[in-house]
């Protein structure tokens, strides 16, 4: 059975998961800690970013984004793998920075 709304704290915790798995796989403690704390930061504005009507949810351009990370961890090309993690983090910040997703004040 499909769902008609994603459910949305899954989506949330599969992608943080997927980031994680790719950060720690650097071998880089130091970088995964920097980066751990700025998603610390940053999370909250992702989850509300992410409710009902969110454009990153609709368009889903972190599949795309993904994929391409994917395919190139499978190929062992690191630079397939970065192109798809930096479009990924670039495509969702554009869409928080456009406020599409996130409640007026």
């Amino acid at each position: 059975m499909r769902r008609s709304e994603p459910d949305v704290a899954r989506v949330i915790k599969l992608n943080k998961e997927l980031h994680f798995s790719v950060y720690r796989a650097s071998g880089m403690p130091i970088l995964v800690g920097l980066i751990e704390s700025i998603w610390l930061r940053v999370g909250p504005v992702l989850n509300l970013d992410m409710g009902s009507g969110s454009r990153r949810l609709s368009e889903a351009p972190a599949l795309d984004h993904h994929a391409r990370l994917f395919d190139g961890l499978r190929k062992g090309s690191a630079e397939q793998s970065r192109i798809g993690l930096a479009g990924d983090l670039t495509s969702s910040a554009q869409m928080i920075l456009e406020g599409t997703g996130l409640p007026d004040q």
